[in-house]
């Protein structure tokens, strides 16, 4: 590419594409001034902004859901329709519930910023929440299912990204 005149003519920018993810920019003087190097420009591909979207959004929406009464909404409305074995969650089951999903945004929160922190606390909750079913509802194959699909979705859209990220 190209060096690009400043407006002032004083500086030539010279863009170096290091990686997909990486953009450096250096900014050279013609006096007796060093080369100022600036931090590369981190992009967020595709995938990983979609998952976040979802991942913070969807952790929104259970919270209100669980908040607004809508579990016991939703077992009244089986129970009128004549369903069995509607499953009798312990009382500490959806407060849990809420703070898992507040550590969900925290999570997402923290891999919009490019911290690793925010992974590997993602990791921590979704093996919390295995937990949990498995406390619930016993081993059972939707829990295996489940925990494995969350974690391999992460580290698909995350493992790119997880060397940029501080």
């Amino acid at each position: 590419m190209a060096p690009v005149q400043s407006v002032l003519g004083f500086y030539r920018c010279l863009i170096l594409y290091k990686s997909r993810l990486e953009v450096y920019v250096y900014y050279q003087d013609y006096g007796n001034y060093p080369a100022r190097q600036y931090k590369p420009l981190k992009q967020r591909g595709g995938c990983l902004l979609t998952w976040l979207i979802f991942t913070i959004g969807g952790s929104f929406i259970l919270i209100f859901w669980i908040l607004g009464g809508g579990p016991q909404k939703l077992i009244d409305i089986l129970t009128a329709a004549g369903e069995t074995g509607i499953p009798n969650f312990p009382s500490w089951y959806w407060p849990v519930g809420v703070i898992e999903n507040i550590g969900f945004i925290i999570s997402g929160i923290g891999i919009w910023i490019w911290k690793k922190w925010g992974v590997y606390l993602y990791i921590v909750l979704v093996i919390i929440g295995a937990l949990i079913t498995f406390l619930t509802s016993g081993l059972s194959f939707n829990g295996i299912f489940g925990t494995l699909f969350s974690l391999g979705i992460a580290w698909f859209v995350v493992n790119p990204y997880f060397e940029d990220m501080e």
